[in-house]
């Protein structure tokens, strides 16, 4: 049997187009040219597109299979099956299992060497491939996922001419099967949910879904010492449900459907480490694209507006390297329109000094002709913070030319760059995802229409994330609010450049300008009725 029928018999579907199943099984650099036409640079991709495809749907399969069985007391195999997918660590041995090794069409440099990485990649893409060739179809994918991950019996050769296969075992009770039965750590016993409405109990923290004691499936960062929560994180706690509970009453007036499971059961299924780190993309998600962050928006363009602060401060857009730092060095974060600058030069930052960077969209350093050329000679350590020191270095040597390595300034200095990198780079994930118009709306306002903003400096929140937390972040967003917050973003799209550049026209006033603050605060998050106040 061909590798095409023998997976098609695995995952108990039949591909309408063969050509998506050879995509699943080709890793990034395998075919194409990185820097060839553009049907190159296709299949220089491999199956990164489809990988990332069956990485994102997995949540999504498994916020629906919760909602079909929210009264059920049992989890069904699928829902089992769902969690094993996403909690499993073991992909490189189900890879193996699946022959995966020795079909997948490998990048030169791998040497014919599957590494775990490119395994695990292969078993996304398979989902991916499925939901593709599926046409988007959430019961194949499903069942697909069911027939990988739970124990399904596959034909035992696959260059026999006869297939010897076994019927499925959903109960995984044959110990001999070659796609090596999980146990179910994550079964639906090992959760502990407490559903609760939004404005109860608004002194402890709305998200109830935990993982329960035995999370030895699940693949995570390293253990940190646990600190007390402050009281600060308290404080930020209590007003993240104030805004969750308002949010919900903005939903409810309007009729239009609001569900506080949302965020904790794609949380839950996105891997999202506990404490700080997972009290700060749940405050991130309410903020960006709400109506607080359109009224900070509206703290800006008046701040803009006024002869002082036309003045005082210059959103220019064309600076040289240098003084673009200075620019992000005067730019404080205690007054709203000077943090907005700050975050668009960084932003920009970003962008100017990515030009010639060896990174690719997915965060790999991929080496060319050319830049082999230009490089001295090869470098021990990580590519990817290789490249982000080297890029580091270049803009210290251009901003700060006086400076001496291995002197504490020029450490201190370094750090400060290596921050604004980092901050720029996620800028950019953001912009890339949601369009210009996201980077005026991450702010919460600071006058007294609302409560003591607790969690005002957002750059900081995302700044504090790891880059496993920040991915699951944007990956939520796209899979929950992709539509809102990308809808929102355009609106004010062109008052955010105009912002930046100082090009607002003086004798024009925006929409967002006469529209009182409270208002806009009477609508939910993307509503309609949101954007014809904004557009």
């Amino acid at each position: 049997m061909d590798t095409t029928n023998y997976l098609e018999e695995v995952l108990g579907y039949h591909f309408r187009a063969k050509s998506v199943l050879d995509k699943a099984l080709t890793a990034p650099g395998a075919e194409g040219d990185k820097e060839g036409t553009a049907e190159e640079k296709v299949k220089y991709e491999g199956n990164r597109l489809l990988a990332d495809s069956g990485k994102c749907v997995l949540p999504l399969l498994a916020l629906r299979r919760n909602y079909s069985e929210r009264n059920s007391e049992n989890g069904s195999t699928t829902k089992n099956a769902l969690e094993c997918a996403i909690a499993a660590k073991d992909y490189t041995d189900r890879a193996t299992a699946l022959h995966i090794p020795g079909n997948i069409k490998l990048c030169p440099r791998q040497r014919g060497v599957a590494a775990p990485g490119t395994l695990r990649q292969a078993i996304y893409a398979l989902i991916g491939a499925v939901w593709q060739d599926s046409g988007e179809n959430f019961l194949w994918t499903e069942k697909a996922v069911e027939r990988l991950f739970i124990g399904t019996e596959v034909p035992l050769e696959m260059d026999s001419g006869r297939v010897a296969s076994n019927p499925t075992n959903l109960n995984c009770a044959n110990p001999g099967s070659p796609l090596l039965p999980r146990q179910r750590t994550l079964s639906s016993e090992s959760y502990n949910y407490t559903p609760t409405a939004m404005t109860e109990g608004l002194e402890g923290d709305w998200h109830q879904l935990q993982l329960g004691q035995d999370s030895s499936a699940i693949e995570t960062a390293p253990k940190k010492r646990k600190t007390s929560t402050s009281s600060s994180e308290s404080r930020q706690i209590i007003q993240l449900n104030r805004c969750l509970a308002r949010e919900e009453q903005r939903c409810i007036m309007f009729g239009l459907p609001f569900s506080p499971m949302d965020i904790g059961i794609a949380f839950n299924g996105l891997q999202i480490p506990p404490g700080d780190s997972g009290l700060a993309i749940k405050t991130l998600s309410y903020v960006i694209a709400s109506p607080e962050s359109i009224v900070a928006l509206q703290e800006v363009l008046m701040a803009q507006r006024t002869s002082i602060a036309n003045k005082q401060f210059r959103g220019d857009y064309d600076l040289s390297l240098a003084d673009r730092v200075k620019a992000i060095e005067d730019a404080g974060s205690e007054i709203a329109y000077l943090l907005f600058l700050k975050r668009c030069h960084t932003y920009q930052l970003f962008v100017d000094c990515s030009k010639g960077s060896r990174r690719t969209s997915d965060g790999f350093v991929v080496d060319t002709v050319q830049s082999v050329l230009k490089q001295g000679g090869s470098r021990l350590g990580n590519p990817q913070n290789l490249e982000d020191s080297t890029t580091a270095e270049e803009i210290i040597k251009e901003v700060y030319p006086n400076l001496n390595p291995g002197t504490d300034l020029y450490r201190k200095k370094k750090r400060f760059v290596h921050r604004l990198r980092k901050l720029g780079e996620r800028f950019d994930v953001l912009v890339k995802s949601f369009g210009y118009g996201i980077l005026g709306l991450l702010s919460w306002p600071r006058g007294d229409l609302l409560d003591s903003p607790v969690f005002s400096n957002t750059d900081e929140l995302m700044l504090s994330l790891s880059d496993q937390a920040f991915k699951s972040l944007v990956l939520y967003l796209k899979q929950v609010q992709n539509d809102s917050i990308y809808a929102t973003s355009t609106a004010v799209s062109g008052l955010v450049m105009a912002l930046f550049r100082g090009t607002l026209n003086p004798t024009m006033v925006s929409s967002l300008e006469m529209t009182d603050s409270v208002r806009i605060l009477e609508y939910p998050k993307g509503s309609a009725m949101l954007l014809d106040l904004v557009s």
